[in-house]
C-alpha cells in the first residue's frame, strides 16, 4: 500500500487515523505503508497504525532519490525497465 498527500499531510494523517480505528489489532502485521509527509504527521500515522502492526516508512521529499545514470542519459528504453531477466 502506498499513500502520499504532499499538499495536505495533516488531512492524510487524519484519514489514516480514522481508518485505523476500524482495524483489528495485529491484522496488518505484513503491511508496509509509505507516506510522503513531514515527520510530525508520520509520527501520528505510526501511532495510529501501531495497534494494527503495520510498518510505516516515511519518504522525506527533501532528500532526492538517487537515479541510475544510464536511465537519466536515456540509454535504457522504457520497455526494458524492471524486466525480470530470469523469465
Amino acid at each position: 500500500m502506498m499513500m502520499a498527500a504532499p499538499a495536505a499531510p495533516e488531512r492524510l494523517a487524519a484519514i489514516i487515523a480514522g481508518s485505523a480505528r476500524h482495524l483489528k489489532p495485529g491484522s496488518r502485521r505484513t503491511v508496509r505503508v509509505y507516506v510522503a509527509v513531514p515527520e510530525v504527521q508520520a509520527a501520528a500515522i505510526r501511532a495510529a497504525l501501531a495497534p494494527s502492526g503495520a510498518s510505516v516508512v516515511r519518504i522525506d521529499t527533501a532528500i532526492p532519490i538517487p537515479q541510475r545514470p544510464e536511465r537519466l542519459r536515456g540509454d535504457v528504453p522504457d520497455d526494458l525497465i524492471n524486466v525480470d531477466e530470469d523469465k
